[in-house]
């Protein structure tokens, strides 16, 4: 797969290369008080490396390995070069504006450089297949609306690149709504080996008590009979006895 770099890279480039070389210029020389010889071969040294970085960040790209040692070696020569700079317009009274804006001009440079060879990097992996696919993208109007029903798709759709977005949200929403509460069931007692739903088990652990009529002992309640009085009279086969 052939993949050619944007030629705006290259311009982008070798502005940011000049830029960079008049502020470490300004500094090495007007500033720090160096020959200007001395000022050049610094130029040379941090441009050059730059630029071997960048190639071999290219080759380790098209071959569908990570570049990310090398871009970080960029990247930390671009943040060198935009303070330099930065200073450098400080210190000859430029302005604080002036040296910002020179001081984009590398982080401009650098940051469109490591976007465009992760992407040759990354289109490369995929169709050998040492990268994995992108995953689902989450709509930012979702992620403001509904966050976290959308971190939850975005969990899923990293775990399965085959999701879609639609997909994934759809699972987002069904791990995140609220479960339905279970339903409270009376506890089960055992009567007689058959089981009988206890409404009110704390009914059974009051004493049992019997309402007694009034007039009547307990012991006529629950149908027993009293002493007999051997003295009371009555009449024994027509016979009277007892108290007369």
């Amino acid at each position: 797969m052939q993949f050619k770099l944007n030629p705006i890279m290259l311009m982008l480039g070798s502005l940011a290369a000049v830029v960079g070389g008049w502020g470490l210029f300004t500094m090495m020389t007007r500033i720090g008080g160096a020959p200007p010889f001395i000022g050049i071969i610094t130029i040379a040294i941090l441009e050059l490396f730059a630029v071997g970085l960048a190639i071999h960040s290219v080759k380790v790209a098209r071959d569908g390995d990570s570049p990310f040692p090398f871009n970080l070696g960029i990247t930390l020569i671009a943040v060198v070069a935009a303070v330099v700079q930065f200073a450098a317009a400080v210190e000859e009274g430029k302005g604080v504006l002036f040296g910002i804006v020179m001081a984009m001009a590398p982080i401009a440079a650098i940051t469109l450089w490591v976007v465009e060879v992760r992407r040759m990097f990354r289109q490369q992996g995929r169709a050998a297949g040492t990268v994995a696919q992108p995953a689902a993208t989450i709509e930012p109007a979702l992620w403001l609306r509904f966050f976290k029903q959308a971190w939850t798709a975005k969990k899923f759709a990293l775990i399965d690149r085959s999701l879609g977005a639609d997909d994934a949200m759809k699972l987002g929403i069904m791990h995140t709504q609220a479960k339905p509460l279970k339903a409270v069931t009376a506890p089960v007692r055992r009567d007689r080996g058959i089981a009988v739903e206890d409404v009110l088990p704390q009914l059974r652990s009051l004493p049992a008590t019997t309402s007694v009529p009034t007039g009547e002992t307990p012991a006529d309640a629950q149908g027993e009979v009293g002493p007999v009085d051997r003295l009371a009279t009555g009449s024994l086969n027509g016979t009277p006895y007892g108290r007369g």
